[in-house]
């Protein structure tokens, strides 16, 4: 039985809307709380990030993005003016959100050009703090085109809501971040309302598959999975907090065999969902299988409500 992934993606139109809801929220925080003491062009504020110290505009008008995933994410939601960014991820829910004209960054994440992005002359660089610590031990000396804010990926994607509401408090949004977690909690709520009885608390693997197969442990995915109330597939629950991802051979399967639904990145195109134990597992008897996107990897409120509509329209074409 042939297994192909199931697809979704919101539309431009739903992309476009979720842009002005945070450019008109945004403008309106700024004016009330802005700090310090003055939103005027020109006025900066102090920014450290492990021991990196700078001073960033208060309202930055150059921006140009590094990473088109958690970077991409969170210069959308502060209204940040991209200029230019990673397009890397172009199939993600982000860069489809970007403005007509944004420029795109040629030269791969792991060959950055640096004369590239100076030639467009930021005021600001915005990257996430994977991609700041990969920069720092390749040597390639980003923070001397423009002052670079990083963003901080939660140590526990279990909790990345109050990572993000404290990066969101610390530049004045807090009612931007409430907002938007109001919006995801109201899409959880819809989505769960919405799925197939069948899957309606049903038990879900997210995981992948290149050389060997893979189960997710602690990232993003599961967290979102959870709040759907989906019962999650994990090996160790005693090393869950500690582990990304679990790996496995195509003999040693069983961990998926109780899946009701398997969502798992690659599936369209790795070699090893052509294993006979894979393809026997009940979960793919049944066509209940699905792509896992790379772009839901990491992200923050927007990725996590993109996902949350992606599980249930996926789980709705199964079921």
């Amino acid at each position: 039985m042939s297994v192909s992934g199931v697809r979704w993606r919101r539309s431009a139109a739903a992309a476009g809307a979720v842009v002005g809801a945070l450019a008109l929220s945004a403008c309106g925080e700024g004016g009330a709380d802005a700090s310090p003491g003055s939103s005027a062009a020109g006025e900066t504020r102090a920014f450290t990030f492990d021991d990196y110290s700078t001073e960033i505009p208060v309202e930055p008008e150059r921006v140009v993005v590094l990473d088109s995933r958690t970077g991409l994410e969170f210069a959308l939601m502060v209204n940040w003016p991209v200029i230019a960014s990673d397009w890397t991820d172009a199939d993600g829910p982000l860069v489809p959100q970007l403005d007509e004209g944004v420029g795109q960054i040629h030269t791969p994440r792991q060959e950055l050009n640096v004369e590239e992005i100076a030639a467009y002359e930021p005021d600001m660089l915005v990257t996430s703090e994977a991609w700041w610590h990969w920069y720092g031990e390749q040597g390639v000396p980003i923070a001397d085109i423009a002052p670079v804010y990083i963003v901080d990926e939660p140590e526990d994607p279990q909790h990345w809501k109050e990572s993000f509401t404290e990066q969101m408090s610390a530049l004045d949004r807090s009612e931007t971040a409430a907002e938007l977690l109001e919006r995801y909690e109201s899409t959880v709520a819809e989505v769960r309302d919405g799925l197939p009885e069948r899957f309606d608390g049903a038990s879900i693997a997210l995981g992948g598959g290149l050389d060997e197969f893979w189960l997710n442990g602690n990232r993003l995915s599961v967290a979102v999975a959870k709040d759907l109330g989906f019962d999650v597939i994990v090996d160790d629950p005693d090393e869950f907090y500690d582990t990304p991802t679990w790996s496995y051979s195509p003999e040693n399967l069983d961990l998926f065999a109780s899946a009701d639904a398997l969502f798992m990145q690659n599936i369209d195109h790795a070699d090893v969902f052509d294993a006979a134990t894979w393809q026997r597992l009940p979960a793919v008897q049944a066509g209940h299988v699905a792509d896992l996107p790379g772009s839901y990897s990491a992200g923050l409120v927007l990725t996590a409500e993109d996902l949350a509509r992606y599980l249930g329209e996926a789980l709705g074409q199964m079921g």
